[in-house]
């Protein structure tokens, strides 16, 4: 079930979206689809929606997206590192304006040494990578997914202000 809060915060930063013409895909992980699920319920979304890929293991993150081995093996698949080059992964496999991606620990048991709730966010454009490290209350797995996509639309908004876009 989508929380109607979130979707409107889906709604704001995706007006935002169609309303300039930057296209965006997205990279998740532990969300599993639903960032793209949120998108996807917004009509006309497929007017900048490009495409959206789950990456849960690390296999398909290294094999399939393009995340650099080492970055997983150094810094874990839950990193800042990570969640960047999967940000920018995306990007360019789709070619589209931004690229989102979220990787974290949904619980609710810990994950390379990470607890519950530890989830990072990332957007690239074609300059520059915003990311984010969330330490989200661990209260369910529901919980964590659905506050780290708002925190994702809410990445939008920031990014869309920082830089102007209106």
């Amino acid at each position: 079930m989508l929380d109607k809060n979130i979707l409107q915060t889906a709604n704001r930063a995706t007006a935002v979206l169609k309303n300039n013409n930057i296209s965006i895909s997205c990279a998740e992980s532990c969300t599993g689809g639903l960032f793209s699920a949120y998108l996807t319920s917004i009509p006309g979304i497929s007017s900048i929606y490009e495409m959206g890929m789950t990456t849960y293991s690390n296999r398909i993150k290294h094999g399939i997206l393009g995340v650099c081995e080492k970055t997983i093996e150094e810094n874990g698949a839950v990193s800042r590192n990570t969640a960047k080059e999967m940000a920018m992964r995306i990007r360019k496999i789709s070619g589209s304006d931004i690229g989102m991606s979220v990787t974290g620990v949904a619980g609710p048991a810990s994950s390379e040494g990470k607890t519950p709730g530890t989830v990072y966010i990332a957007l690239a454009d074609s300059s520059q990578v915003y990311v984010e490290k969330l330490n989200i209350n661990p209260i369910s797995r529901d919980f964590i997914r659905h506050t780290a996509v708002d925190a994702m639309f809410e990445l939008i908004l920031k990014y869309a202000q920082k830089n102007g876009i209106k």
